[in-house]
């Protein structure tokens, strides 16, 4: 977490995880906010077990934001991930 509040900007990804889910939540808000990210309604995904999709996160991680230089797609307690998809998410 000390490292995440330092940097002016962040990019690629992050991989938060954990037993501590406020200290995850709280990391999460905090790399939003040092993205900058405008219009966060169209620039943000975010998928957890009840609303994934493989097809909809790719389309989501290779989408040009609007309107920003960012976007930012977050999962969340991803637990039924399908062999099919692990080998799409590989390619």
């Amino acid at each position: 977490m000390k490292n995440l509040e330092k940097l002016n900007s962040v990019q690629g990804v992050y991989r938060l995880f954990g037993d501590d889910v406020l200290m995850i939540e709280r990391a999460e808000k905090l790399i939003e906010q040092k993205m900058h990210l405008e219009m966060p309604d169209l620039n943000k995904s975010v998928f957890t077990d009840e609303n994934f999709d493989i097809e909809k996160l790719l389309l989501s991680c290779e989408q040009m934001p609007f309107l920003s230089e960012k976007g930012l797609v977050v999962l969340k307690n991803i637990e039924k991930l399908k062999a099919d998809d692990l080998k799409k998410l590989n390619k």
